[in-house]
């Protein structure tokens, strides 16, 4: 394809945002003060947002904006109004994870380019697809993806697709971590995560033995850099190469940038350019993820998790990053000077077939006795430092003996290369919408019915003699018990995997249950005609416009995220019938890169089998390999448990309470719904999640 490739590059600074331009970038990436998934960048007022834009535009680039975070229903005005502020601003799009600022969009903002975020996780054909059909102009892939995936999903969709390239990566699916919610408050879904991944942890087996070597990074993968990829993304169809860094410096900005666009059309990467990536910012050297569809312990920074890079960058790399910051963006233009006695002097400029003049406010007349000369004329108007005009021709036609201040020559100057400035630009758009408002609960009394979630056919069939109304059954367990299931289609729930990527398909047409549960907007492009569509909370349901969207894409019920409170749980508008979660270990990772498979040296998990992974305090976190997806899931060290609390949840106005079971066995799990028919305290270790702690 002969299409330009973006290279498109962050900025948690102005100062990284000019760099980025002047060193190649196509275009730049970055958040407001608030609502973007990297709180602990700079990030820009609306003031320097501005700045950005117009410095971008006036270069011909491209910027976009993160609004890639969970948004509260009380935040949902400053959220608008910042968009808005965007939209008239001319930011070019905005890059979006809530399913209610994607509702928001589409009712406010129709014309405004909207980007799904990796933190959506679409990481196949039907994600991009259904993306496409909810009004995104472009997907950013999730990291996951090898280049066969990425090539199937531009072969066969129209929407433009962004692909990380360059930088950090997340061991989990990115909008699938809680890790950093959970242990810390810090949640990576509000733009706030602690990085827990980077810390020692050991891997064990369900009866205490030691699997991987003590206290090794097992969930810290080093950096990615594909750059020896570029003409092959370019070739597929690839729209936009992203690079990672919007807490990373200036000199790394220009570093990458540079090089990337350097290497835009391929070419062999020369030895001292990747020796310059590696020196600006790596850990440990560099990764190309899961590009070759190859991976495991080579992917990581197995034995130091590299603490120390963020200052390791020397003086003389620094300085080799910034020469990248050169690029010539200037815009040259043809000026004609002329001033007559008996005339107002009048300056004018010629750029793209258009004229843009200016006349002096009085006539020019003989000097007394200090006449201008042409050359201090054009002296003043070559005063172009700061803007970035230039003069492909100048001329000045200035009769002898006349005199013009400097102040009115300079005036002249500014007022022409005003208009032209605001003719490149463009007239900024003016939001004539519809004021934002948000349609308050109106609460009613119900008495909620009991849901199962479980991962095991034996939980299956006690949570059926236990009497629960719904019970969510995993895909696979379905299918290798489909008649037991298949008798009371009612009743149970075929709960699709998280991951489903397209080298692994799931074939829905053989659930013959009355309802599947979906964990990704993708599934709903897949789900049989005539099902009930339920959908899970790793589709982080998190105010009243994300239920509503879901609704508008035909879910009949959802299980709220597990990191609102009660208190904003009572604010929502529940307008189709919502869940919580009231018993359960919540998923706080799912992962590719096996970590059986990184200590083992290869695959050898079995469906069920439960792992172990050791913190440095000795807790231990379950996880559980699915075979069927060649996925870990990651579950926190301690269950949700609300029995003692259950009458504090009745105002919320929830159709359902949900008891999510991962490790338990049966005896326990009977044991367990006795303790809340009883509304006792547990005696375990347990948490109350995020009930009662708001997530930073």
């Amino acid at each position: 394809m002969n299409t330009p490739i973006e290279i498109l590059a962050p900025g948690g600074s102005l100062e990284c945002i000019k760099a980025a331009i002047d060193s190649g970038a196509d275009a730049v990436y970055f958040g407001g003060a608030r609502f973007g998934a990297r709180s602990g960048a700079v990030n820009l007022s609306n003031e320097q947002i501005i700045e950005a834009v117009q410095y971008a535009h006036l270069r011909f680039k491209r910027v976009y904006v993160t609004v890639n975070t969970l948004i509260a229903d009380d935040e949902l005005g400053d959220a608008f109004e910042f968009i808005k502020f965007c939209y008239g601003a001319g930011v070019d799009g905005v890059i979006v994870q809530d399913l209610g600022i994607v509702n928001m969009m589409g009712t406010y903002f129709p014309d405004m380019r909207l980007h799904a975020s990796t933190q959506l996780t679409v990481h196949n054909l039907s994600g991009a697809l259904q993306a496409q059909k909810m009004g995104f102009d472009r997907v950013v892939l999730s990291r996951e993806l090898s280049f066969d995936e990425i090539r199937h999903n531009a072969s066969n969709c129209d929407i433009e697709l962004e692909v990380f390239v360059h930088g950090a990566l997340c061991m989990s699916y990115s909008g699938q971590c809680l890790m950093s919610s959970f242990l810390g408050g810090r949640s990576g879904n509000r733009g706030s995560c602690a990085q827990p991944c980077r810390l020692a942890y050991t891997l064990m087996d369900s009866n205490g033995n030691q699997i991987s070597e003590q206290g090794k990074y097992l969930l810290s993968l080093k950096d990615l850099c594909l750059i020896d990829y570029v003409s092959e993304l370019k070739a597929a169809g690839v729209t936009s190469l992203k690079i990672e860094g919007r807490m990373k410096s200036e000199a790394y900005v220009s570093a990458v940038a540079g090089l990337y666009d350097k290497y835009r059309n391929g070419g062999t990467v020369a030895s001292d350019d990747k020796r310059l990536l590696t020196d600006i910012f790596s850990r440990g050297g560099f990764t190309d993820g899961y590009y070759k569809g190859e991976y495991g312990r080579k992917m990581l920074s197995y034995s130091s998790n590299h603490d120390n890079i963020f200052s390791s960058a020397t003086d003389d790399v620094i300085e080799r990053a910034r020469n990248f910051a050169t690029k010539d963006y200037s815009i040259g233009v043809d000026a004609h000077f002329v001033m007559k006695a008996g005339h107002r002097p009048e300056f004018s400029v010629c750029y793209d077939g258009h004229t843009f003049s200016s006349k002096g406010d009085s006539i020019a007349e003989m000097a007394a006795n200090a006449p201008v000369t042409a050359e201090r004329i054009t002296q003043q108007l070559s005063k172009l430092g700061g803007t970035v005009f230039s003069y492909n021709n100048l001329t000045v036609d200035a009769d002898d003996g006349l005199y013009i201040s400097v102040k009115d020559i300079n005036n002249l100057r500014r007022s022409v290369f005003s208009d032209l400035q605001a003719y490149i630009l463009g007239t900024n758009r003016q939001y004539k919408g519809a004021d934002f408002s948000v349609i308050r609960p109106q609460k009613k009394s119900q008495t909620p019915i009991l849901t199962a979630s479980v991962i095991t056919s034996e939980q299956a069939h006690m949570a059926y003699d236990l009497g629960f109304e719904r019970i969510y059954v995993p895909y696979d367990v379905y299918t290798s018990d489909s008649k037991f299931f298949g008798s009371a289609p009612d009743v149970f729930v075929v709960k699709l995997p998280p991951v489903m990527h397209d080298t692994r398909p799931v074939d829905v047409g053989v659930i013959k249950t009355d309802a599947v549960c979906i964990t990704n907007i993708g599934q709903l492009s897949v789900i049989p005609e005539g099902k009930t569509v339920y959908a899970d909370y790793r589709l982080n349901t998190f105010n009243s416009l994300a239920i509503k969207q879901l609704m508008k894409m035909g879910v009949s019920g959802v299980t709220m995220s597990a990191e609102l409170t009660i208190a904003q749980l009572k604010g929502i508008a529940m307008s189709i019938p919502c869940e919580l979660v009231v018993y359960g270990r919540v998923s706080m990772m799912t992962v590719r890169n096996c970590l059986v498979r990184s200590s083992f040296g290869k695959c050898s998990c079995k469906r069920g089998e439960i792992y172990y992974l050791k913190d440095r305090k000795n807790i231990c976190f379950p996880v559980i390999c699915d075979k069927s997806s060649c996925t870990n899931v990651i579950y926190n060290s301690a269950p949700i448990v609300m029995s003692d609390r259950m009458k504090e949840l009745d105002d919320i106005g929830a159709s359902a309470y949900r008891f999510d079971f991962t490790t338990e066995t049966p005896m326990e799990m009977e044991k367990i719904v006795t303790m809340y028919d009883k509304g006792k305290k547990s005696e375990s270790f347990f948490t109350r999640g995020h009930y009662y702690n708001s997530v930073l």
